[in-house]
């Protein structure tokens, strides 16, 4: 509940500028996801605010323009990943920059594979059968 309320009250994406703010952020979210995007790619940030928009009640969501942050993560811009505290911990998405796609990665990356059905797991388990 107090996620959910933190991502309610918190701008939708949260603006991280540097690789301490990115790891504050990666650890305070059990679930994040990350957008490491060019200062002028506009569509690529309407595309993902798309995203948060529509998954804000889920999932926390930031973005980077810094450079040296995607060089330390050994990535290139722009991309989006997501950082979970479970199975695999970092997850770089690869396919094409379309807001239904990336909302069907995160979904799918972003549940355990093997986990406890309970309240916090049971309806996004029960979503993907």
């Amino acid at each position: 509940m107090i996620d959910f309320a933190e991502r309610r009250l918190g701008p939708l994406i949260a603006p991280l500028t540097n690789t301490q703010s990115i790891e504050a952020f990666k650890r305070s979210n059990e679930v994040a996801v990350l957008a490491y995007w060019k200062p002028d790619d506009q569509k690529f940030k309407e595309m993902f605010a798309r995203v948060a928009k529509e998954n804000i009640d889920y999932y926390s969501f930031g973005a980077t323009d810094e450079v040296e942050a995607a060089t330390a993560e050994n990535i290139s811009q722009p991309t989006i990943v997501l950082y979970k505290h479970y199975d695999d911990k970092k997850v770089v998405y690869e396919g094409i920059f379309d807001a239904d796609a990336i909302t069907a990665f995160v979904d799918t990356v972003s549940i355990p594979l093997v986990g406890e059905f309970n309240r916090k797991w049971a309806g996004r388990y029960i979503h993907k059968v």
